[in-house]
């Protein structure tokens, strides 16, 4: 028994003499005991983790235990070899992303003491690229790009671990200028990193601005940072319009971007005009123009290709907002001789308060409106507006002559028709030169017209013979005023026209220098036309044309043959010979189509022409008119075909003549609606019972398909 209690204790002291033991002192120290880098052994003593990159330095760890860094064995091992790996003499190497605690183990007496450090392995990127959605670099304000970056891991990390992913984060920066020196301060432009995956920047305030991503492990780290190329962001202004009234039916519409198209509505939202074009670098102005005079408050809206702009307008009617001649020099009348009173014409313009010139606008009146004064003449010669846009001047004797001047004052009262109510006024001091006399150069013979209460429409010219037996020429005299006037109902007038060299249009004439005459050439048949007096009633302007007014004497119309004369001094002279042909009646109205359309109660124009009772075509609305007997008007330019000339349709109906934009006759079809199913092509048959110039009857029979749409 005391042999093995012997051996026992033997044993007891040889393992205790083989197994190293800390010392009371080095145990004290033993609290302290550290793992360390030998690398840098002072800066990693007591240190606890420690940071590493795979495809980095490995890291020699060691011990310091009490002081003693040799002679102490124990053992090196890892928490997670799929972050650290460390082999028997403590060199660490890092192969995934994460944390692994090292740990060093050894006895201190009968007890496992555990150092360890904790390593936190990192993958470092090798770069970052910088994408952005949309394509395109050029955005609007509050316009939402995604930015999207890409991280390139390492290459030495992936040698060691092919799968392995970079920890680094991608943070965003703006700049004003491409080397990124100066961040971005304006509070109108931002980036947004609440937005998940994507960073989301948002535009507010136009300009350049440079974005760029930085890969880094912390928002301050500034060691193994990786930087992206610049992207370029240009923020453009978002599309704005301006919009202005520029005349009495127009718009001008002004965009910061090419306009695709422009709305004009009322202020009840109805459209009042659409333009459409195609846009390019010059089509950021649009001039809106409607079919009447503007009034009101308008919405005016602008597509551009960077988005829609709205506006309003506020418009007004046009206005007289002042007077201008258009030159200081008088003409004086045509074939005008030294030392005999004369007439000199000048001309002015009005213009609106959009600048626009108005004198020709027939809905500015100018009758009764002008006082024009030129100083210097003698009592009752006061100088008169004779026509729109012309002054006669009368002038004595001594002021007929090439270089007298005088002070010239015109003013247009003031109303409704002018700007603030007020009357506007030429120019003060606006001194007129008396000119040479004007030579004619040229007279032509406009025709007879008659004048209807609301236009005055030809009867007779070089083309056309409306007049016709038994019509009635009322005299030429104002209820107002009882002297020879132009514009009275029924009144007939020799328009004559005169061109001076300048090409400017006489609009008044001198028995000195211009002669009418109106000669019967059958003595037999005399036509019933001849002048009332040698005197003009006046000035007419038909289109372009101004035109002398004669009136023609009351009287009955006969048929015969006249020859018309005009004559400008002894060798310039227009002459015009017609024939007034007997009453005749309409003949036939030759329809040629073969199908036509129409919907609800709408009109369909035919294709037709028209005869007299001799089977001569005749084109003219007022010629057509003339000859339809039994005719009615509906005060718009229609006549309506009810007894003689009649044209009657087997699906019942009515016909028209309409006047054509180019003053022809057209002839019209309102269907009776109720004779045609909707989308069945109906035929229809027209007859036309009119009689010859021999007064025999004669049937005429057209038929043509109908088709009703809706």
């Amino acid at each position: 028994m005391r042999k093995k209690l012997l051996a026992g204790f033997l044993a007891a002291v040889m393992m205790t003499s083989l197994t190293p033991v800390a010392m009371p002192a080095q145990e004290a120290q033993a609290a302290m005991a550290v793992v360390y880098n030998k690398k840098t052994p002072n800066a990693n003593l007591n240190q606890k983790t420690m940071n590493m990159y795979v495809g980095g330095v490995r890291v020699n760890l060691d011990y310091n235990i009490g002081g003693r860094k040799s002679g102490i064995k124990g053992t090196w091992t890892t928490s997670n070899k799929k972050v650290a790996t460390v082999d028997g003499y403590g060199i660490v190497k890092v192969v995934g992303n994460g944390y692994a605690d090292i740990k060093f183990t050894y006895k201190n007496g009968n007890k496992n003491k555990t150092l360890k450090v904790r390593v936190h392995s990192r993958t470092r990127a090798s770069g970052i690229t910088l994408t952005h959605e949309p394509e395109n670099t050029t955005i609007k304000p509050d316009q939402i790009v995604r930015l999207k970056s890409e991280l390139a891991v390492n290459p030495k990390a992936q040698a060691v671990n092919k799968s392995i992913e970079t920890t680094y984060t991608t943070y965003y920066e703006m700049y004003t200028d491409p080397s990124c020196s100066t961040p971005v301060t304006n509070s109108g432009i931002s980036l947004n990193t609440d937005s998940g995956e994507n960073v989301i920047l948002t535009g507010k305030v136009p300009g350049t601005y440079y974005v760029r991503a930085i890969g880094k492990n912390t928002p301050n780290a500034k060691k193994y940072n990786v930087t992206s190329t610049p992207l370029r962001i240009d923020v453009v202004d978002a599309a704005n319009i301006s919009a202005v009234q520029s005349a009495a039916n127009k718009i001008t519409v002004t965009a910061n971007k090419p306009i695709d198209s422009v709305l004009v509505t009322n202020s009840s939202g109805i459209s009042m005009a659409t333009i459409k074009q195609e846009p390019s670098a010059d089509s950021k102005t649009v001039v809106v123009t409607l079919g009447s005079s503007l009034s009101g408050l308008f919405n005016v809206t602008a597509n551009t290709a960077d988005g829609t702009a709205k506006t309003t307008v506020n418009c007004q009617t046009a206005k007289v907002a002042s007077l201008k001649v258009a030159n200081t020099v008088a003409k004086l009348e045509a074939g005008a001789k030294n030392g005999k009173a004369a007439n000199a014409y000048i001309n002015y313009s009005m213009f609106d308060q959009f600048g626009n010139d108005i004198t020709t606008d027939e809905s500015v009146p100018y009758n009764n409106k002008f006082i024009a004064v030129f100083d210097g003449n003698k009592s009752g010669k006061v100088a008169t507006v004779v026509s729109r846009g012309t002054i006669k001047i009368p002038l004595t004797a001594e002021q007929s002559v090439k270089g007298y001047s005088g002070t010239l004052q015109l003013i247009y009262a003031g109303d409704a028709n002018t700007v603030g109510g007020q009357a506007i006024k030429l120019p003060e001091n606006t001194v007129i030169n008396i000119g040479e006399a004007a030579e004619i150069k040229s007279v032509a013979i406009g025709g007879i017209y008659k004048y209807d209460g609301k236009d005055y429409n030809c009867m007779l010219n070089s083309e056309q013979v409306s007049i016709k037996a038994d019509d009635v020429i009322t005299k030429a005299i104002s209820s107002t005023t009882g002297k020879i006037s132009l514009g009275v109902n029924g009144a007939y007038y020799l328009f004559i026209s005169a061109q001076d060299e300048d090409g400017d249009y006489l609009t008044d004439s001198s028995k000195d220098i211009f002669t009418v005459r109106l000669d019967q050439t059958d003595e037999k048949k005399n036509t019933g036309l001849k002048l009332d007096g040698n005197e003009p009633a006046g000035n007419v302007k038909v289109g372009t044309t101004s035109y002398i007014a004669y009136p023609l004497a009351p009287g009955v119309v006969t048929s015969g043959s006249i020859d018309i004369f005009a004559f400008a001094g002894n060798s310039t002279f227009a002459r015009l010979t017609k024939t007034i042909p007997a009453k005749l009646s309409m003949g036939q109205i030759v329809i040629r189509s073969s199908a036509v359309t129409f919907a609800g109660n709408n009109s369909i124009q035919l294709d037709a022409s028209f005869c007299d009772a001799s089977g001569s075509v005749i084109t003219s609305f007022e010629q057509v008119k003339s000859l339809v007997s039994g005719e009615t008007t509906n005060g718009t330019g229609t006549v309506l075909l009810i007894t003689s000339g009649r044209l009657a349709s087997d699906k019942g109906g009515s016909f028209a003549i309409i006047k054509g934009d180019d003053g022809s006759a057209k002839l019209s079809f309102i269907p009776n609606p109720a004779a045609y199913a909707i989308g069945a092509p109906t035929p229809t048959t027209v007859t036309q019972i009119y009689s010859d110039e021999a007064g025999n009857l004669k049937t005429a029979t057209y038929s043509f398909f109908v088709t009703r749409t809706a």
